[in-house]
């Protein structure tokens, strides 16, 4: 898996490239919540091998949660054949503000929205 930060006048923007394996994004969500940002658009949709079980989903949720910044907001752009909002639900739950969505523009436009 490819990752690439650049920083964008409004926020930081990741790209995720090649194919998912559980340990370099497990690694990628190490990386991110050493990041000062408070908007994060993260740039998926490239990304194969994204339809993961629900034990990957779960603990990817628990990497998540003990890695982030609850501070800031995350737009995440996933491969629309896979996008399912476990991950999500639970990390709104848990008080992140973050959202999954299929398309970049209303990605950034959520991400933007005051």
């Amino acid at each position: 898996m490819e990752i690439k930060f650049s920083i964008e006048p409004e926020f930081l923007e990741v790209e995720l490239n090649g194919s998912f394996t559980y340990d370099a994004f497990v690694d990628f969500l190490k990386l991110l919540g050493k990041k000062d940002s408070e908007y994060i658009y993260i740039d998926a949709s490239k990304l194969q091998n994204t339809n993961l079980s629900y034990q990957v989903r779960f603990d990817i949720v628990n990497v998540a949660l003990a890695n982030l910044n609850f501070v800031c907001k995350i737009a995440i752009v996933w491969p629309a054949r896979d996008i399912n909002n476990f991950i999500i639900d639970n990390m709104q739950r848990h008080g992140h503000a973050i959202q999954i969505f299929s398309e970049p523009n209303k990605a950034k436009s959520w991400l933007l929205k005051k």
